[in-house]
């Protein structure tokens, strides 16, 4: 069970088949009739997560259909088509809808640090996110009043803590602070990411982990 319709009359299911297959499902409170919203094609398609928005016409979910990446998508329920809402070049991990669907909240995997993504649902155009400490971004979830969202970020200096940003605001608000065992933070380095372009012309990226500027010397 992913999410209540706002009627409360259907629930929205998960089908899980495989990471590469997955369905969604419509189904009535009042007779358990169950209706396919993403019906099996030529090719498996992979969802991950749904939720209803507040007009109750569609579904958000994120979706690699016809497409190499997992795209923030919008199923509309009387047609059935799935449209992406924003297309990247990196996986969607992670979203969040507000209690009024206003704004959607969504996490991308880009060379593997999280970036924060905030849009406005009624046109899709994106949101100003503040600075975001460089780490694993989840547990997205929205104050219900829908103008603050909280999140935890790991990191090489932490491990998840929990942050908040309130829209319209410039800074994110850190809740606690992760006991470390003793261990003095500023001895860990920030990871640098980089890339390097492989034999075969692709490009590849990883994260640098540079010593201390005490020790001097090639490497």
């Amino acid at each position: 069970p992913l999410d209540w319709s706002p009627d409360g009359k259907s629930l929205l299911v998960m089908q899980y088949i495989s990471v590469n297959e997955s369905y969604l499902w419509l189904v009535s409170v009042a007779t358990g009739e169950k209706t396919a919203l993403t019906p099996k094609g030529s090719a498996s398609v992979s969802y991950e997560g749904g939720v209803f928005p507040a007009d109750g016409k569609g579904i958000y979910t994120v979706s690699d259909a016809g497409s190499e990446f997992y795209q923030l998508s919008h199923l509309d329920l009387a047609t059935k088509k799935v449209t992406p809402m924003a297309k990247t070049s990196w996986d969607v991990e992670e979203f969040a809808v507000t209690r009024d669907g206003a704004t959607i909240a969504y996490v991308t995997n880009e060379d593997g640090v999280s970036v924060l993504h905030l849009m406005r649902a009624r046109d899709r155009r994106e949101i100003s996110v503040p600075k975001v400490p460089v780490g694993v971004i989840g547990g997205l979830a929205w104050r219900p009043d829908g103008k603050v969202l909280g999140f935890t970020v790991g990191s090489a200096r932490a491990p998840s803590d929990a942050y908040s940003l309130e829209l319209g605001k410039k800074d994110v608000t850190r809740w606690t602070f992760s006991e470390t065992g003793g261990v003095d933070l500023s001895d860990m380095p920030a990871p640098e990411l980089v890339r390097w372009k492989s034999f075969d012309g692709k490009m590849i990226s990883g994260f640098l982990y540079r010593p201390p500027a005490r020790f001097t010397g090639k490497r």
